[in-house]
């Protein structure tokens, strides 16, 4: 469980991605029959400069969610605030400079899925230890 604490907090996490990874990143509020704290979630990569996705609400609650495909391999920020307008959501200073009203405690989920070439080494690699193993029980 994660918290907006003040009208100026904003949370940051970094994440590595390769090019082809699935990210999907939520936020639910816990206040207020999951209605506050309201977020705004955007995902910035190494530059820092634009997010390449933002999002406001989840459409199921005033959460967050994004799904993105990563384009190339590096460090990318999830950046998550308390909403106080529309404008510039895809910029870095909507976070760093955040002045909202929105505090509480709120949940992320964070998922990372493989390209699938990743998926398919993994796999002939499962396949090689179960044959193997096989092979010494004989």
């Amino acid at each position: 469980m994660l918290s907006l604490s003040s009208s100026t907090d904003s949370d940051f996490f970094r994440i590595r991605l390769n090019a082809g990874d699935h990210l999907t990143a939520a936020t639910f509020p816990l206040g207020n029959n999951r209605a506050t704290p309201d977020t705004v979630m955007a995902l910035f990569d190494a530059t820092g400069n634009l997010a390449v996705l933002s999002n406001d609400d989840n459409g199921a609650s005033k959460g967050s969610a994004i799904v993105y495909t990563a384009t190339t391999t590096g460090d990318y920020f999830l950046a998550i605030t308390g909403w106080y307008g529309p404008d510039n959501q895809n910029q870095l200073s909507y976070y760093e400079n955040a002045s909202h009203s929105q505090v509480g405690a709120y949940i992320l989920t964070v998922s990372v899925v493989p390209e699938p070439a990743s998926m398919l080494a993994l796999g002939v690699g499962l396949a090689g230890l179960a044959g193997l193993r096989r092979r010494n029980r004989k």
